[in-house]
């Protein structure tokens, strides 16, 4: 019980620091945070926040085995942190009448609010299915398995492609171009340099296995021929 407080204390936090940009504007507070992107924004990052952090609840008890680039998980909580400061100050800034689609906003906050969604979803699942294997740091955790089913069955790393998905999400609904090149420029880079520590481990451990996983599993997104095998498996015997 302790332990959700905590979270959710954590999440509130987080949203209520996050308005500080709108406070401090010469605008009217209640005019920003009436826009719909910033609602949109605000409540993803809550949900996001609160999700993540209950499903993960009992992950990371463990002791760690082999661990490697154990400041990356920071730098990527650190800059997704950044992200969302930069995404708010750009919405304070412009008074949150600011868009690159132009009179598209409201179709921008809707594809962005889609695409975070379905990262929250995809990570808080990865986390899920993993189970007590699932840790924060790179590392392997004792009796550690090599993990082929559910989503893992179609990408190697399900939670990278849903951290990837809730920023450039996030980037839509705010409008943001900045937002963008953080994502390809800082998170994106450090996704890349934790999923290649992740598979040169589980290679260390599980050997041909892995190489075998490797393979046939893309790391972020699945390949489209999966798709297309099972629609057309049936017509095969025509």
């Amino acid at each position: 019980m302790a332990e959700r407080l905590i979270i959710v204390a954590g999440a509130m936090l987080h949203v209520l620091v996050l308005q500080i940009p709108l406070v401090v504007r010469d605008v009217s507070y209640f005019s920003l945070i009436a826009d719909p992107s910033i609602i949109v924004f605000l409540a993803m990052v809550a949900v996001h926040t609160l999700w993540e952090g209950v499903q993960s609840m009992g992950t990371d008890t463990a002791p760690a085995v082999h661990v490697r680039g154990a400041v990356v998980p920071y730098l990527t909580g650190l800059s997704l942190l950044l992200l969302h400061c930069v995404l708010v100050v750009e919405f304070a800034l412009f008074d949150g009448s600011h868009s690159f689609a132009g009179q598209s906003g409201n179709g921008l906050i809707l594809l962005g609010a889609v695409l975070m969604v379905a990262g929250i979803w995809l990570r808080v699942r990865a986390i899920g299915l993993l189970g007590s294997s699932f840790t924060s740091h790179i590392c392997l955790v004792p009796n550690h398995t090599l993990f082929r089913d559910g989503l893992y069955k179609l990408v190697r790393h399900p939670s990278e492609t849903g951290l990837l998905l809730i920023s450039f999400g996030a980037c839509a609904v705010m409008s943001s171009v900045v937002g963008c090149l953080i994502v390809i420029l800082v998170l994106y880079p450090l996704s890349r340099v934790r999923v290649a520590y992740e598979d040169r481990m589980l290679h260390a451990s599980f050997g041909e296995a892995f190489v075998s996983y490797a393979r046939s599993t893309p790391a972020y997104l699945p390949r489209v021929r999966l798709f297309l095998d099972r629609t057309t498996a049936p017509l095969r015997g025509e």
